[in-house]
């Protein structure tokens, strides 16, 4: 996703790569074909802050590649869905470290 906002569209279009895009199941929107993990978010409000705008949005449907379906919400393995995470700098996750009480054992 950083691809898509480091690139405005009046600059041309944001076809430097290939990507396949779909309709959300809940909402009307656009969804990335590759994404593992989405989220079909609705605006309810949007925020000035400075130069750009922070929107805060109800999450109307989740949509999650099988093999990182969980079975609950402490099942979910994050090193399976191999997030980039940005912090100012790139990072991604390292090795899976435990369960719950493992630290105990």
């Amino acid at each position: 996703m950083d691809y898509f906002g480091s690139k405005h569209a009046m600059d041309g279009e944001k076809n430097d790569i290939k990507y396949g895009v779909s309709r959300g199941a809940v909402l009307d929107i656009s969804i990335l074909d590759e994404s593992p993990w989405v989220y079909e978010c609705e605006v309810s409000k949007s925020v000035k802050t400075g130069e750009s705008t922070t929107f805060f949005c109800h999450i109307r449907n989740v949509q999650i590649d099988e093999k990182l379906t969980p079975q609950n919400t402490f099942d979910i393995d994050l090193t399976l869905l191999d997030p980039v995470i940005y912090s100012g700098k790139y990072h991604s996750l390292g090795e899976k470290l435990g369960e719950i009480g493992d630290i105990c054992k």
